[in-house]
């Protein structure tokens, strides 16, 4: 018996289409959709019902071949995302630093080796430039739907070659066990593995493996009661998709179970909106039907390549968020692209239905992306940034550590590591950028010290900040963890210290405000006798300044200054970076020493904040210290703060440890 049976084109399919990429469009075009970024998600349900429907047919028709089935992934794909890839680069090569254009080049090597997706896992991080202006990152959903287009076809064929595999309950069963895995992966993965889970295929293939399960469901006839079961089920389908579109935002943990909602709406409306000679559309898919929404899902693909360059690039030039004029005119001219790509590149493409049209095609693509791959290694030699204008880093204090860590005691050491630590950082990656000027202090002195940091968390006890790298809910018991193991150590001193401004500022998520979970905090370590130091944050600024100085210096060759300051910006939020004064009061009342480095970073006539000074790019981003930038700002002052009392004390202690150790006979 035929499984897939009367597979033919399926205008409500492309409406769909046309929902997600609206969807994501107008989400990251920020018109008020903050849950769009779920149109990527309804597209990978779409894909994995329409690549397993087009190989199950050809293998029941045995036409299937593995080079006729990626020979057309390829002329579907391919031609656009080469003619967009291309464009960006000419287009980058004209409008962005020589530091970004290596960057891009090694995000082109990637992309076109399908593994956009892995890279912007391993690269687009809490350090790492905007998300927001990398005019390739959205090519990592396709990277995803291509690594699956590779093991899908061997799993359907090893099914289809095994007779009893191939009824419709062993189909489901074993897709479904696939789908559970990914999907259980996923749920675990946002917990503790964010960003991996966002990005990597195996805690993203459930979403397309709800396709697959759905082109082997059968669908009853459309007639009497089952044309209203079918109507109702449509209907719940796109509710599923519309709701999270505006009730989902960027703190939503993610895909997890809360893709769950769009996909399984996406999958309700394909089951649901079959037609056949012995039934007819629902009304959903007959409103996903018309001409002009069918329009938009076919120049979907194309939309969506263009759309997110376009962005990236005028964010890049942009000084401030740029306006909803300019937003607009990104939008529509995305979509004038989108309509000349899908007719003049698309179309052509996919009308080669000869073997020796398609052959060349692919030829061509596959010649392309060899050419691209050889264009990007250029690129990501070509910046001679870093021996201009070195914007260091220190690995080793990147690195963040988790509640296991500390009950391990695997925590990032400092200064002296042969002495037993005296004092504790304790931060999110703020913190981390800091610690060299800590471990160069306390190796002045011959101490020993250690680090307890973690992206996007604050030091704060009973207390925590939903954020996609911070440790979220888990927050609390890894902030607990860190003050057992200062208390379990005996540590002397902590220096808490943290991007205030955004904690301050975030809406509380438990029983505690910031303010009483920071008062407390800083309680409860004085009432262990701890010495807290609170080290308030370094200037913020809203360029990123790498790229800033970079373009500069480009401009004026070799006259370099000696130092470039940006005009202080105006937040309007107080000198303690958002902290109520009142609470600065009451911590210097507990003994906490309140550190403020933002003078040290003062220009000579006290109206900006440098930037760049003897040389040395004191920033890696918008607001992270250089490793240099640490030691050369920081290190004095840190000196100066705290370090001699921490040596004194230090030797006061050996010396009465000396005292009662009996002479040697």
């Amino acid at each position: 018996m035929r499984l897939i049976e009367k597979f033919s084109y399926r205008p409500e399919v492309d409406g769909l289409r046309a929902i997600a990429v609206i969807a994501v469009v107008l989400f990251h075009s920020g018109f008020g959709v903050s849950g769009g970024f779920i149109g990527v998600d309804v597209f990978f349900v779409i894909s994995g019902y329409l690549i397993t429907s087009l190989i199950w047919k050809d293998l029941e028709n045995q036409r299937f071949t593995f080079r006729g089935f990626w020979e057309r992934r390829a002329r579907r794909i391919l031609p656009a995302l080469i003619f967009v890839t291309i464009t960006v680069l000419i287009a980058a090569w004209f409008l962005i630093s020589l530091s970004d254009l290596e960057a891009l080049g090694k995000a082109t090597i990637a992309q076109a080796l399908f593994a956009a997706n892995i890279y912007y896992w391993k690269n687009t991080g809490y350090f790492g430039g905007a998300a927001e202006e990398q005019p390739l990152l959205h090519t990592w959903s396709l990277a995803v739907e291509e690594q699956f287009y590779l093991f899908v076809p061997f799993l359907l064929v090893g099914l289809f070659r095994l007779a009893v595999l191939r009824e419709r309950k062993f189909l489901l069963l074993i897709l479904g066990l696939g789908f559970v895995c990914s999907l259980a992966l996923s749920a675990l993965g946002v917990r503790f593995a964010p960003s991996a889970t966002f990005y990597l295929l195996p805690t993203r293939a459930w979403e397309l493996l709800l396709g697959s399960l759905i082109a082997f469901l059968p669908r009853p006839h459309g007639k009497g009661k089952n044309q209203v079961l079918l109507e109702v089920v449509s209907i719940a389908g796109i509710v599923l998709i519309i709701i999270p579109c505006f009730t989902y935002s960027s703190t939503t943990p993610f895909p997890g179970f809360a893709a769950l909602v769009p996909t399984l709406g996406t999958a309700a409306i394909i089951w649901s909106s079959r037609r056949g000679s012995d039934n007819k559309p629902t009304r959903i898919a007959a409103l996903l039907s018309i001409r002009p929404v069918v329009f938009i899902g076919l120049i979907s693909y194309s939309w969506y390549l263009w759309h997110w360059p376009i962005l990236a690039f005028v964010r890049y030039l942009a000084s401030e968020p740029i306006s909803f004029a300019v937003r607009t005119a990104c939008l529509v001219a995305g979509l004038l692209l989108a309509i000349a790509s899908w007719k003049f590149v698309e179309q052509p493409c996919r009308r080669s239905s000869s073997q020796r049209s398609g052959d060349k095609t692919l030829i061509y693509s596959l010649s392309a992306l060899v050419i691209i791959v050889m264009i990007g290694l250029l690129l990501s030699r070509s910046s001679e940034f870093s021996s201009k204008m070195p914007a260091d880093s220190d690995k080793v204090f990147t690195r963040g550590i988790d509640t296991d860590d500390i009950r391990s005691g695997r925590l990032t050491t400092l200064g002296d590591t042969k002495k037993i630590p005296t004092l504790l950082v304790w931060g999110d990656s703020h913190a981390m950028a800091v610690l060299p000027a800590v471990d160069e202090m306390l190796k002045k002195y011959g101490l020993g010290g250690c680090a307890a940091t973690h992206s996007s968390t604050a030091p704060i006890l009973g207390w925590y900040k939903n954020s996609k790298y911070g440790l979220n809910e888990q927050a609390p018991e890894f902030n607990e963890s860190v003050l057992a193991y200062v208390l379990s150590n005996k540590i002397e001193a902590v220096l808490l210290h943290a991007t205030w401004r955004s904690y301050a500022t975030s809406p509380n998520v438990g029983e505690l405000s910031f303010s009483e979970a920071l008062y407390d905090t800083v309680k409860r370590l004085r009432n262990a006798g701890v010495k807290v130091y609170f080290l308030l944050d370094v200037p913020i600024h809203s360029k990123h300044i790498p790229r800033l100085l970079a373009n500069q210096f480009e401009t004026n060759g070799a006259n370099r200054p000696d130092e470039f300051s940006i005009e202080i910006p105006q937040h309007g939020d107080g000198p303690f970076d958002a902290i109520d004064p009142h609470l600065i009061g009451k911590l210097r009342n507990l003994g906490a020493v309140i550190l403020d480095p933002k003078p040290l970073f003062l220009s000579s006539d006290g109206t900006s904040f440098k930037v760049y000074s003897d040389g040395i790019v004191l920033y890696r981003d918008t607001r992270h210290l250089t490793s240099s930038g640490a030691r050369h700002m920081l290190g004095p002052f840190l000196d100066y703060s705290f370090g001699r009392d921490l040596s004194l004390h230090q030797k006061a202690i050996d010396a009465d440890q000396d005292a009662e150790v009996p002479p040697r006979q």
